[in-house]
C-alpha cells in the first residue's frame, strides 16, 4: 500500500513547512513595505547600521532593507534660516539590499520632505 505521507519522495510535512517558511518572509515584507510606505518603522528588520549621513538608519530583513532617511538640512524662509531634517523611509530589494550593507555611499531613492528640527 502507497504511504499517503509522501508525495513523489518529498514528505507532505516538509512541503507544508517550507510553503509556511516562504509565506511567513512573503508577508514580513509586506507588512514593512506598508509600514515604510506609511512613513512608519519596519516590525520584522532589524536596526544594522547607522549611515554616516548624520542620522539615517538601516534595517535589514530577510531579502529586503529598509531606510529610514534622517539627513540634516537647512531651508531659508524670509531671509531667516531655518534647520531641520530631510526625512522618509524607504524599502530596498533584494540583491542590492545585501549590498547597502557593506556601502558608505547610499543615496535616497526617494522624495524625502523636509521638517523643522525638533519637530519630528
Amino acid at each position: 500500500m502507497r504511504n499517503l505521507a509522501r508525495h513523489d519522495g518529498i514528505p507532505i510535512k516538509k512541503l507544508l513547512l517550507i510553503m509556511a517558511i516562504l509565506f511567513s518572509l512573503i508577508a514580513f515584507y509586506e507588512c514593512d513595505r506598508s509600514r515604510a510606505e506609511n512613513d512608519d518603522y519596519p516590525l520584522f528588520a532589524m536596526n544594522v547600521k547607522d549611515l554616516e549621513d548624520g542620522g539615517s538608519l538601516y534595517y535589514a530583513g530577510i531579502g529586503y532593507g529598509v531606510v529610514a532617511w534622517k539627513i540634516p538640512s537647512a531651508r531659508e524662509d524670509n531671509g531667516i534660516t531655518i534647520h531641520g531634517f530631510n526625512v522618509g523611509k524607504e524599502i530596498i530589494g533584494f540583491p542590492e539590499c545585501y549590498a547597502a550593507l557593506s556601502s558608505d555611499s547610499l543615496s535616497p531613492g526617494i522624495s524625502l520632505e523636509f521638517v523643522k528640527a525638533g519637530s519630528r
